[in-house]
């Protein structure tokens, strides 16, 4: 069901096609065994630009992570469309994760790994040439302000400095899409 309510898209951005295109996204949980039937996502349709900040607001319960969750591929669609960067969620996540980047709600940081560790590990998952690692890295704790942090463990780490490396972690290998 399309909207009345909507923003206005400048010309140029409509040509290049939205970096990510959702069409009647729905997800549903509980379907069978008798159980009730609770939709959690109800046929959202909504296009995301590249070079553009969007998000998602609501109240508790309004379906904002079960969103995410389905965009990032760790969610089944229930039903509806999901392309990110012309690939269908549904069936090409392998080459979505290439290009994507997820910064969780909360820090995912291994103990016993530095801060370059940490960017050197998810630069080989990100196909990053082994060659291009370390400078990979580098870049990315110039980008977020850890430099001085390189051979820093988390538990020696502010709060405010994890989620700098967890932010790294999502932009490493030259991601097109964050969440």
């Amino acid at each position: 069901m399309e909207s009345d309510v909507y923003e206005s898209v400048e010309d140029e951005l409509v040509k290049k096609g939205a970096a990510i295109s959702i069409r009647d996204l729905r997800k549903t949980f509980g379907e069978g065994f008798g159980q009730v039937e609770v939709k959690a996502v109800d046929g959202v349709s909504l296009n995301m630009y590249e070079g553009q900040v969007f998000c998602l607001l609501g109240h508790n319960g309004a379906g904002k992570t079960t969103t995410i969750s389905m965009l990032t591929g760790l969610l089944e669609i229930t039903e509806g469309e999901v392309r990110i960067c012309g690939h269908s969620v549904k069936t090409n996540m392998r080459d979505i994760r290439k290009i994507m980047g997820v910064c969780p709600q909360h820090d995912v940081l291994w103990p016993h790994l530095t801060c370059r560790e940490h960017l050197e590990l998810f630069a080989l998952l990100k196909g990053v040439r082994k060659e291009r690692v370390i400078e990979e890295a580098k870049k990315a704790l110039l980008t977020v302000g850890l430099i001085e942090k390189e051979h820093e463990f988390p538990s020696h780490m502010s709060g405010g400095q994890k989620r700098k490396l967890s932010l790294a972690i999502a932009l490493i290998g030259g991601s097109k899409v964050g969440f």
